[in-house]
């Protein structure tokens, strides 16, 4: 395997031994593990053992314990977090309001080399949420996808990965024409 990508997003009662999605395809293998919150940390320390070259965090998370994962990984690997823009604050605002009172709609987006978005997609639900787990394999693709998602699906919180940057989000939410909140992992700076 040339890459080894890790991700992690937080769910109540989760097993991060058995909750996760694996993508594998062109030489480079995406997991995608859920957690709950008090095993962030411990998943992201056992992924870095395990192989992970590079470990990004949902942006349900937030800079806690992104800087909690940053101090038990060290320098080893890349650590990111999904953050949102200003442009999303009011959406992430609401979303995060009607969690647990209503039934949400949600996507998780990674650019995985060689993915085809018909057939590498999971969607899982809970009692909150229907969640869309989608590889692409390029960013214009992964701008298509979430059009789709947000028009078809309802999906009112999009959530970037693998690679997609600000260059990248902001074709998504140009796509989307900013119709729900888009957030793309943030990384430290070097010291």
């Amino acid at each position: 395997m040339t890459a080894n990508h890790v991700i992690i997003y937080e769910k109540a009662r989760a097993d991060p031994a058995k909750d996760r999605i694996v993508t594998e395809r062109a030489g480079s293998r995406t997991t995608l593990v859920a957690t709950d919150a008090s095993g962030i940390v411990a998943t992201a320390v056992r992924a870095v053992e395990d192989g992970a070259d590079r470990i990004e965090l949902c942006g349900a998370m937030g800079p806690l314990p992104h800087a909690d994962v940053l101090e038990a990984v060290g320098d080893r690997v890349p650590v990111g977090a999904v953050m949102f823009g200003f442009e999303s604050l009011a959406g992430v605002a609401d979303y995060q309001a009607r969690y647990g009172k209503e039934f949400l709609h949600e996507a998780y987006i990674y650019l995985q080399p060689g993915a085809d978005p018909a057939v590498d997609r999971v969607v899982r639900e809970d009692e909150h949420s229907r969640s869309w787990f989608v590889a692409v394999p390029d960013a214009a693709t992964g701008a298509e996808v979430a059009a789709r998602l947000v028009d078809g699906e309802g999906v009112r919180l999009l959530e970037l990965y693998g690679g997609f940057g600000p260059a990248e989000a902001a074709r998504v939410i140009t796509a989307i024409d900013a119709r729900a909140p888009v957030g793309v992992p943030s990384y430290t700076s070097p010291a």
